[in-house]
C-alpha cells in the first residue's frame, strides 16, 4: 500500500452507514457474483462517438460489484447499467493478478508475457537491484518528486496501448489517463497518451517529462483556484489518507474534461481512461467484505455517478462509448495462518541452498511471484545456476507453504500451466516462480496490516467485471478483448 489508510476518519462515516445498509438492498458480500448479460445498450450514433472511455477499479471483486451496482446505486448510474452488456466474471487467463500487469493488459489486450510488465516491481538480474515497473531516471518528475522514484515513464511497457494505435493513425486524439496510482496511470497511458498520477508530497495530479516540459495553463489555473477556494484543507485531506484519493481523482478529471476539450471535438474519437484506486487501499487493510470496503463502494457508486453526469453533458448518452472493469480481484480476509511469509520461504531456500553447494549467498531475493537466485555466486563455486533452480524446484514443492513451483526458463519454453506461462517474460529475469495454496496470501514481514491480498489465478483473484456501454457487443468473458472493443468504435480495428 502506498499510504497509509487512516481508519479514525472513515469510521463514524462507516457506523452511519451500518444503519443505513440494511435498507440499501443490497446483496450481501458472500452473494453469488451476476452471471454475464447482454441487454440491449444504448443506440449506437451513426458517427463515431466523441470519446471512448476505460474506468478501472482498482481491486473491485466480482463480488463487491454486485454492491454498488444494486437498486441502491445513483439514478445516472443505475441508467447506465440498465443499458449495458454486463459480465460479471470476466477472467485475466494468468497468475500474475497484480495492479500493474492488470493494467497493462486492458489497455494492450495481451498478457505479461506479450507487454513484458509481469509485477508491480521485479529484480533486475544483472544488478540486483530492485526494478519499479514504471520508474525511469531519465524522465523526473515535473516540478514535484515521489517516494522511492526517481522519474515515471512507460519505458517498461513493451506493446502499444489501444490508444498508441488509435493516436498513431489519428494524431488529431486527444489522449489522457489519470490515476491516483502512478504505474495505473502510466500504464494506461501508454507511450502517446499523457499520464497524470498523485502526488503524496504535494497532494496534487502531476506528470513526467516523458508527457511534458511543463505543465499546461489549465494545471496551473485549476491549483491556484483549489487554494483560494480551501487553501490546504482539501489537499490535506487527500494527502493523508488514501481512501479519499477517489474525490480526488473526480475533481481532476472534471478540469481535464473541461479545460482540454477532450470528448468535444467534431469528427473525431479522444480517449480517456481513469483509475480508481481507493477500494483496493480498502480491500487490503480490512478485507473486502469489511464495513470500511463498504464505505468505499457507497462512495464510489456516487463517484461513478458524477463522472457518467460530466461525460453526458460533454459528449451526449449517445456520444460516448465506456468500459469499466477492474485489474484484478481479491482473497477474503484471511486468518494469521494463512499469511504466507515470502521474506521467510527466500530465507529458508536460500538457507538450504547455501548448505548444498557451499556459497555465501544463493538467494538475491524476491519479488511478486519471483525468487532471483545469485547466480553469479553459484557460478563461482561451479554449481549451475539452472541446476540450481531445479533443485529450489524440488525443495519448494515439498514446502506446505505453497501448492507448486516451476522453473522460469520452463514456463519461458511454454512448458507449465498456462496460467503461469503467461505470467513470465524474460524482461522480469527470475529463477523460480511461486504458486501459493488456495485461500492464503503472499506478503512480506513488514506487511503486518494486510487482512487479503491477490496474484494468483485462483478465480477469487482472476475473474473480474466487466460493462460495455454503447460498444455494440457483448462484454467479454476475458479481459483482453476489451482494449479491441474499445479500438474498434473508431473504425480501427
Amino acid at each position: 500500500m502506498e499510504s497509509e489508510v487512516k481508519p479514525w476518519c472513515i469510521r463514524s462515516n462507516v457506523v452511519r452507514l451500518s444503519l443505513i445498509v440494511p435498507l440499501m438492498g443490497l446483496i450481501t458480500a458472500g452473494s453469488a457474483a451476476p452471471a454475464a448479460r447482454s441487454l440491449v445498450e444504448a443506440p449506437a450514433a451513426s458517427m463515431p462517438p466523441r470519446l471512448a472511455v476505460l474506468i478501472v477499479i482498482d481491486g473491485l471483486t466480482s463480488r463487491q460489484f454486485s454492491e454498488f451496482s444494486g437498486p441502491s446505486a445513483p439514478r445516472s448510474l443505475r441508467k447506465l447499467l440498465a443499458a449495458s452488456s454486463v459480465n460479471g466474471r470476466a477472467s485475466y487467463g494468468y497468475a500474475a493478478t497484480y495492479t500493474a500487469p492488470g493494467h497493462a493488459t486492458l489497455a494492450t489486450g495481451v498478457h505479461p508475457s506479450t507487454h513484458g510488465v509481469c509485477a508491480n516491481s521485479w529484480i533486475d538480474p544483472a544488478s540486483g537491484h530492485k526494478v519499479y515497473c514504471v520508474e525511469d531516471s531519465a524522465y523526473p518528475v515535473l516540478g514535484d518528486r515521489l517516494k522511492d522514484r526517481s522519474g515515471i515513464s512507460p519505458k517498461h511497457l513493451l506493446a502499444d496501448t489501444f490508444g498508441d494505435r488509435w493516436k498513431a493513425s489519428r494524431p488529431e486524439t486527444l489522449y489522457y489517463a489519470v490515476a491516483a496510482k502512478d504505474r495505473s496511470a502510466v500504464l494506461l497511458a501508454g507511450r502517446r497518451g499523457e499520464a497524470y498520477f498523485f502526488s503524496d508530497r504535494s497532494a496534487r495530479f502531476v506528470t513526467s517529462r516523458y508527457y511534458r516540459h511543463d505543465y499546461p495553463a489549465w494545471w496551473r489555473r485549476y491549483y491556484a483556484r483549489s487554494e483560494r477556494a480551501a487553501p490546504g484543507a482539501r489537499r490535506s485531506r487527500w494527502r493523508s489518507n488514501i481512501l479519499t484519493r477517489d474525490e480526488a481523482t473526480l475533481a481532476f478529471v472534471r478540469e481535464l474534461i473541461a479545460s482540454t476539450g477532450i470528448g468535444a471535438g467534431s469528427g473525431r474519437t479522444d480517449v480517456l481512461a481513469v483509475g480508481f484506486s481507493a477500494l483496493d487501499a480498502a480491500n487490503h487493510r480490512w478485507g473486502p467484505e469489511s464495513p470500511e470496503s463498504a464505505w468505499v463502494l457507497r462512495r464510489l457508486s456516487i463517484h461513478l455517478a458524477e463522472l457518467i453526469e460530466v461525460l453526458e453533458g460533454t459528449a451526449g448518452p449517445s456520444g460516448y462509448v465506456l468500459a469499466l472493469t477492474s485489474d484484478h480481484g481479491f482473497s477474503r480476509a484471511v486468518e494469521p495462518s494463512d499469511r504466507v511469509d515470502g521474506d521467510r520461504i527466500a530465507a529458508d531456500l536460500d538457507g538450504y541452498l547455501k548448505a548444498r553447494y557451499g556459497v555465501g549467498r544463493a538467494v538475491r531475493g524476491w519479488a511478486g511471484p519471483l525468487i532471483y537466485l545469485d547466480r553469479t555466486a553459484l557460478s563461482a563455486v561451479g554449481a549451475d545456476p539452472g541446476e540450481a533452480a531445479r533443485e529450489a524446484v524440488r525443495y519448494l514443492r515439498r514446502d506446505g507453504r505453497l501448492r507448486n513451483a516451476y522453473t522460469a526458463s520452463d514456463l519461458l519454453a511454454g512448458q507449465g500451466p498456462r496460467h503461469a506461462r503467461r505470467s513470465l517474460a524474460p524482461s522480469a529475469g527470475g529463477d523460480v516462480y511461486l504458486l501459493q495454496r488456495p485461500g492464503t496470501i503472499l506478503v512480506r514481514s513488514s506487511e503486518k496490516n494486510t487482512r487479503a491480498s491477490h496474484g494468483t489465478p485462483y478465480a477469487y483473484d482472476a475473474r473480474v467485471p466487466v460493462v460495455y456501454y454503447g460498444l455494440g457487443r457483448p462484454a467479454p468473458s476475458s479481459t483482453t478483448e476489451i482494449a479491441a472493443a474499445l479500438e474498434a468504435v473508431g473504425g480501427a480495428s
